[in-house]
């Protein structure tokens, strides 16, 4: 089972969330750049890259996709809203793009993307039920959504529970017996990764988590 490390950058700086707001990521009382934080997390070859400007504003953070594309492979959520996005994203250099629910207006995205990419990621964001600008995607279940985008040809799917509690495996009850990959993002316990071996091809943890899974392993 794969664990990616989650990266979360605005403004080009790596940052984690502190009290609801977004802090420049330290340690040891030092803030940290990209490259000190891939250097931390050395034993990792997948990048989940949540790019904070595009995703709130837009604004997609070109050069720092490069710039971690250069060490890592990358998979990017620049806030994709449509295929200029997309390809955006890609020219920039990731070697993914994920489509989440929570910047999607259309399911019309999934069958667009996959016309531009046969390496999309398809996320779909959780907190009491599907989080999305669209009441079309909100009121779909799982489960049809899933399919919707493994019948276009998107073969990586990540079910990303942004609740406060530990990951809801009841999410998993909408896995399909389809030839494609599954990944869990949220909340995780580590201490409990093991249990999700036989259930997901993988799991996408926190900046710190990751840190401590790969100091543990």
């Amino acid at each position: 089972m794969k664990v990616i490390p989650s990266i979360s950058f605005k403004g080009g700086k790596p940052v984690t969330v502190k009290n609801g707001y977004y802090e420049h990521y330290s340690k040891n009382g030092n803030n940290l750049d990209y490259n000190d934080v891939l250097f931390l997390l050395s034993d990792y070859d997948i990048i989940y890259l949540l790019d904070l400007n595009g995703i709130e504003s837009r604004s997609l953070q070109s050069d720092m996709i490069r710039k971690v594309g250069t060490r890592r492979e990358v998979w990017a959520d620049v806030g994709a809203r449509d295929t200029a996005t997309i390809t955006d994203g890609y020219i920039a250099g990731a070697d993914r793009i994920v489509i989440s629910t929570k910047t999607m207006y259309s399911i019309d995205l999934m069958n667009e993307s996959s016309r531009i990419s046969d390496k999309m990621v398809f996320c779909i964001d959780y907190k009491d039920g599907i989080i999305s600008p669209s009441n079309e995607i909100k009121q779909t279940n799982i489960k049809e959504l899933i399919l919707e985008a493994v019948e276009t040809g998107i073969d990586t799917i990540v079910i990303h529970d942004l609740s406060d509690e530990n990951f809801d495996n009841t999410l998993l009850d909408y896995m399909l017996d389809k030839d494609h990959e599954l990944y869990i993002g949220g909340k995780i316990d580590i201490d409990k990764i093991d249990l999700y071996e036989d259930k997901v091809d993988g799991v996408i943890l926190g900046l710190e988590d990751s840190i401590e899974w790969q100091a543990r392993n």
